[in-house]
């Protein structure tokens, strides 16, 4: 058996524990796939999906909203976002109307970018591993694991749990 074939036995005795560690040994290979591809442009695989995203939340763009759809911190995006900045890739300015709101927009440079990224050459190739039906039952279980994470960090946690 290969190294990445698995038993039906568990590996470290918990079933659980085995498939969440297989997912992360999943991300951690597409991410390096994605990873080789960005890196040759100067990008993280952070920098591209902060990128994607102001594309493709346009004028709705903003940290927070970014913040959202990442499931990250908004103060981690908000330093990815300096970060961008200083690679001369973003521009961020103060909203006209809402001083509290900051507008983003592409200099030449992401726009370019934008084009790399747009082309997805690594997650084209690991995807082409499953078909469209294998595709849309992954995507439902995901969303299924998805769904319960959430639901599990918003439920208070008591202290007193032996």
């Amino acid at each position: 058996m290969k190294a990445t074939e698995k038993s039906t036995e568990t590996m470290l005795g918990d079933p659980n524990v085995d498939l969440w560690g297989f997912f992360f040994q999943t991300r951690d290979a597409i991410y390096q796939a994605l990873t080789k591809e960005v890196r040759v442009h100067g990008l993280t695989v952070m920098d591209g999906a902060v990128l994607l995203f102001i594309d493709f939340l346009g004028y709705k763009a903003t940290p927070a909203e970014i913040s959202r759809w990442l499931f990250r911190r908004h103060h981690t995006i908000l330093a990815q976002l300096n970060r961008l900045e200083r690679k001369g890739l973003i521009t961020a300015k103060k909203g006209l109307l809402q001083k509290n709101v900051i507008s983003l927009g592409f200099t030449q440079k992401g726009r370019e970018a934008l084009k790399v990224l747009q082309q997805r050459e690594a997650l084209n190739h690991v995807f082409s591993a499953i078909t469209d039906s294998d595709r849309k039952q992954l995507w439902a279980i995901l969303k299924k694991l998805q769904d319960s994470a959430i639901e599990y960090v918003k439920k208070p946690i008591s202290k007193n749990k032996k």
